[in-house]
């Protein structure tokens, strides 16, 4: 706990979340939609097309949110992303109160379907796919653990065929592979 850091940052969130200026509510945006993700890093192209901004503004507005350390801009693999302290993710989502489940839902499923888009299926050789699936992985993974089980069911199928095959083409964890083709099978009959 941080409590005058968690003050201020309740502060911000409270005045950014409400806001009716553009810029500032795309800064709300870009924690909330950054929240419901893998914090390590996030590609930027999730959220210039999950929230259909442009490159330029996200770039403007994450060196803002770098400047008050709510956020961290990193390279991995060449790509650009996001690095989301978890105590800003926790508080993300403590100032959504459960009043707010369902803004925490179309998120999601805002999510799910941006990710099942940029998620290739990977084949059994090595090829450039293999390095995108990485930089996305924990995202999906994480963003099926909380779907919501009675909307886009077809989604959430697909999206588990292509963490099957990156189980077991990738990482070798057949496992978990199984698990994902069970789930996908499991959706696909409902």
């Amino acid at each position: 706990e941080y409590p005058v850091y968690n003050s201020v940052i309740n502060s911000l969130f409270k005045t950014w979340s409400e806001s009716t200026d553009k810029l500032e509510k795309q800064k709300w945006d870009i924690l909330l939609y950054a929240s419901r993700l893998d914090p390590d890093f996030i590609d930027v192209n999730i959220l210039i097309e999950t929230l259909s901004i442009d490159q330029n503004t996200l770039g403007v507005l994450a060196r803002e949110l770098q400047r008050r350390n709510l956020v961290e801009i990193v390279r991995k693999d060449n790509e650009v992303g996001l690095k989301l302290h978890r105590v800003i993710q926790e508080e993300v989502e403590r100032h959504l109160s459960t009043s707010s489940i369902e803004i925490l839902k179309e998120v999601d499923n805002k999510l799910l379907i941006q990710i099942n888009k940029m998620l290739p299926f990977v084949k059994i050789t090595n090829d450039p796919d293999w390095e995108k699936a990485k930089l996305l992985y924990f995202h999906a993974d994480k963003i099926l653990s909380r779907s919501d089980k009675q909307n886009h069911l077809i989604e959430q199928a697909i999206l588990h065929g292509k963490l099957a095959q990156y189980h077991g083409y990738i990482d070798k964890n057949y496992e978990m592979a199984l698990k994902h083709t069970e789930a996908a099978k499991e959706l696909w009959q409902s």
